[in-house]
């Protein structure tokens, strides 16, 4: 009888911190040339700005056409810039891996824009199930003790809510200032 390895999905959180870079080093370090793995790199839209949300209204109903349709221009320009950006910043993530030898058709993207009042770490571990990852990879940012103790960030966020799928936080080491100390 033969067994049949499963194919590893990982669910890779992309942005444009240092900490994802470490990640992306780790990731492609890790993984590189081996078979048996399938990477989803996503890349999260923020919401919109509330500026952009809506607008306070207009008595005159020719106005308020008028108001709506501007903002919904406007909405649409901010999307399509943050698209943008999300784009490039997956080429190079994409590019990366390859580089350290991940063969590009184990790679795939997904962006999504974060719907207004859902919580980020529980659109995370549905993206993550949607494409079957069973393993999340989340650079951790480095925070002030302050916010750790009120929220912490996004990688001690997933760890404590994802029940399912593993979440594997990566750290940089801390930056060191010029005698040497970590910051």
């Amino acid at each position: 009888m033969t067994s049949r390895v499963a194919s590893s999905g990982l669910f890779v959180i992309v942005d444009e911190s240092e900490a994802f870079r470490h990640t992306l080093q780790y990731v492609g370090v890790l993984v590189g040339k081996r078979r048996g793995f399938r990477i989803c790199l996503g890349y999260m839209l923020p919401s919109l700005p509330t500026e952009l949300l809506e607008f306070g209204g207009a008595e005159d109903p020719s106005k308020e056409e008028m108001l709506g349709k501007e903002l919904k221009r406007e909405q649409k320009q901010w999307l399509s810039v943050a698209r943008r950006r999300a784009r490039d910043v997956l080429r190079g993530a994409q590019s990366a891996l390859k580089s350290a030898g991940v063969p590009a058709r184990v790679l795939k993207t997904t962006v999504r824009q974060l719907p207004e009042g859902r919580d980020l770490a529980d659109e995370i571990v549905e993206m993550a199930a949607v494409h079957r990852c069973h393993t999340i990879v989340i650079g951790r940012h480095h925070v002030s003790r302050f916010r750790e103790l009120f929220g912490g960030d996004l990688a001690e966020k997933l760890v404590r809510q994802a029940h399912g799928p593993t979440v594997w936080v990566t750290s940089a080491p801390p930056k060191r200032d010029r005698n040497g100390h970590g910051r």
